[in-house]
């Protein structure tokens, strides 16, 4: 197992290797983007820019190219939003291969339509499947791999027997699918959205959604459906506000209120994400 930690700013880098991380995530906005668009046709779903949260400048990531040489971690960067729109497409693409040429050759998306242009446009690049997309099941990992995916991130509601049954249906469905990589999110801050489902915007302009006060309870057999994985991302939540709250897994709360919930179910994931970005975040 290899633990993916969240960059904010590249002067994180050196101190998460020396922490032990062994990968890296990490946004890139060009302010051309975010002049042009601002939050309203967001890159990354993350565009702020008062605080450190992902780069924004290539000169940053030619700096932090210059990090990896040394340290020698990879270095996967995000594109996060659902949908594009046509204009935008061209104009990704052309980041993509600039950022290539720095040999960042991993992209974690999230939009399907910009994953089937890309390898239209012939874009030799590793795609790891962002955990914003949505639902995940076997079908779902069967579709994608038929556009060459190199891993699946597991959405944060996701629960461990629904990740255990695709890590399983991996190992005996051969060809492509044989060599996915998984990787399991841990859950950070007090967000209460999985990803495709966020009702909120990540900008400078409005309040952090999270940090609205709200009640939560267990799921009681009378509500008439399951829906654990809910549940299981909601208790954590909890815990991570009210401590003195029993939660199913052992962990530890962080300086960001960030919740890390016991490793032990997640051994046979390929990578463990942690998603602390704009704070120092170590496990």
């Amino acid at each position: 197992m290899k633990i993916v930690a969240g960059l904010g700013c590249i002067d994180d880098y050196p101190l998460f290797c020396e922490a032990g991380a062994d990968e890296f995530f990490c946004g890139y906005v060009p302010y051309t983007w975010t002049k042009r668009y601002g939050t309203t046709l967001a890159l990354n779903r993350r565009e702020v820019l008062c605080y450190q949260v992902q780069l924004g400048a290539y000169s940053e990531l030619e700096i932090l190219a210059g990090m990896r040489e040394v340290y020698k971690r990879p270095i996967h960067l995000t594109f996060n939003s659902l949908y594009y729109i046509p204009e935008q497409y061209p104009m990704i693409e052309d980041i993509i291969r600039s950022c290539m040429e720095l040999d960042f050759q991993s992209f974690i998306l999230a939009d399907p339509a910009l994953i089937v242009y890309l390898r239209k446009q012939r874009v030799d690049c590793q795609i790891h499947l962002s955990g914003e997309t949505g639902e995940n099941n076997r079908k779902m990992l069967e579709t994608f791999q038929n556009l060459d995916l190199k891993r699946m991130i597991f959405h944060r509601k996701n629960t461990i027997e629904d990740m255990a049954s695709m890590i399983a249906a991996r190992k005996t469905a051969g060809e492509k699918r044989s060599g996915t990589e998984f990787e399991a999110f841990v859950l950070n801050e007090l967000c209460q959205f999985s990803g495709s489902f966020c009702n909120s915007l990540h900008c400078d302009e409005l309040g952090h959604l999270c940090h609205v006060p709200y009640w939560l309870r267990p799921q009681k057999a009378e509500d008439g459906f399951r829906c654990q994985s809910v549940v299981l991302g909601y208790r954590v939540v909890v815990w991570n506000s009210f401590q003195s709250m029993p939660v199913p897994y052992a962990g530890a709360t962080l300086s960001s209120g960030s919740g890390v919930v016991a490793f032990s179910p997640f051994r046979r994931a390929s990578g463990m994400n942690d998603s602390g970005r704009g704070c120092a975040v170590f496990m």
